[in-house]
């Protein structure tokens, strides 16, 4: 049986390599050619807690939607 470790095969893809500048068109009376441009990654934004998938969360994470906390039997 052919036994492959494939952490040997992604571990080459971890790290990319991003280019720092880019070649792009720049719209600008005085350019109007292609110039070296900055390039950056953002980062996510904050989530929104009106957003309809968090508050769908928020109540299914809240406990038993079927019931009342107070009724379920008591331990002890």
């Amino acid at each position: 049986m052919l036994k492959i470790n494939y952490m040997r095969l992604i571990e080459p893809m971890l790290q990319v390599n991003v280019p720092k500048t880019k070649k792009t068109y720049c719209k600008s009376k005085e350019c109007r050619k292609h110039t070296l441009h900055k390039v950056t990654q953002y980062k996510k934004g904050k989530d929104s807690l009106a957003a309809q998938g968090k508050r769908r969360y928020d109540r299914k994470q809240s406990g038993y939607w079927w019931a009342d906390k107070a009724c379920l039997p008591q331990e002890g």
